[in-house]
């Protein structure tokens, strides 16, 4: 890919396939005990190894020209969420993206070279205490609804798995679990076959909504993503940056926080492993536009997103006001 236009990148991906996560299993779990060998709980298979090294050359593919053969830190700003399988997962991003050429060969035997990150909060804003606390206000008020349209179900849920699940974060991680099991070949549990995966993924996807259903809410789980991409590209514009690639490794619910903010998340797609987000931004005619490209996984092709309004650019001074909002 070329393009005369082109200033900057900036990509959010999710992590490659990983093991169950000790954090997430529910009280009634089997397989609690489980190690998880060889990989450990919560961490990346083999198979999320490769999805993220192919995830670098595809974006290698891509942008060859644009990036150049030369890694320079001044060129690259790359950040990962707090959780180990993002963190590897950027690594690997990073060691097919950034291949050492010529005099930044230092091993013969590996080619490789260490590039630094930094881990950043706002890639798991889900998670911190700030938000917490006004997700579960809101399943206090007016999100007890949307589960006591499924009181029946959740009552089969709470007798088998253990959980109380008040939330749809609570089906969500319930969800993530046994997909996860089923991935590191355990047998589930027969009561499973009622509710997974139709169901549990039916409620797992509204919890990306519920992320992003109060302006509160949206403001902390995607909201300073966005606002940091903003300042970044103001950064590049006005000419006190260098950097031609920002990297975000992070989660399923980053992609469709990103996605939902755009008006541009489809129904029931529940982001797979390895899903990327790019954010191009584009001088044309003396304006700076975006334009939004998406791969749903590392086997898939990028390909141009269209707006709402029909056409595949976003002014950035419209990109602006939406963040401020």
């Amino acid at each position: 890919m070329t393009s005369d236009t082109l200033i900057l990148i900036h990509t959010i991906f999710r992590h490659g396939e990983r093991t169950t996560d000790l954090e997430f299993m529910y009280p009634n779990d089997p397989h609690r005990e489980e190690e998880f060998l060889p990989y450990g709980p919560g961490y990346l298979t083999n198979e999320g190894k490769n999805q993220m090294y192919d995830l670098g050359k595809k974006l290698r593919n891509r942008y060859n020209q644009y990036l150049g053969d030369l890694y320079l830190p001044k060129y690259v700003d790359a950040r990962a969420s707090r959780f180990p399988r993002a963190q590897i997962s950027l690594q690997l991003v990073l060691a097919s993206l950034f291949q050492p050429t010529g005099r930044t060969i230092w091993n013969e035997d590996l080619n490789w070279q260490p590039i630094a990150y930094k881990e950043d909060k706002i890639l798991a804003a889900a998670f911190s205490e700030e938000f917490l606390k006004v997700y579960y206000e809101y399943f206090e008020n007016e999100g007890k609804q949307m589960l006591n349209d499924h009181e029946d179900m959740l009552r089969y849920l709470r007798k088998h798995a253990g959980n109380d699940f008040k939330t749809t974060r609570d089906i969500w991680a319930l969800h993530a679990t046994l997909t996860t099991e089923v991935v590191s070949g355990l047998k589930l549990p027969d009561w499973t076959s009622t509710v997974f995966p139709q169901y549990t993924l039916k409620l797992a996807l509204q919890e990306y909504y519920v992320q992003t259903t109060t302006k509160q809410l949206r403001k902390l789980v995607v909201g300073q993503l966005m606002q940091k991409i903003l300042i970044d590209t103001k950064a590049k514009i006005n000419g006190t940056s260098n950097c031609k690639i920002h990297l975000y490794s992070c989660h399923d619910n980053n992609i469709a926080n990103a996605l939902i903010f755009f008006g541009l998340l489809a129904p029931n797609y529940f982001p797979k492993y390895a899903a990327c987000i790019v954010v191009e931004i584009h001088k044309i005619n003396k304006k700076y536009v975006i334009k939004l490209l998406y791969s749903p996984s590392n086997t898939d092709n990028f390909e141009y997103l269209t707006f709402s309004n029909g056409v595949d650019t976003l002014d950035l001074d419209e990109f602006d006001s939406m963040v401020k909002d």
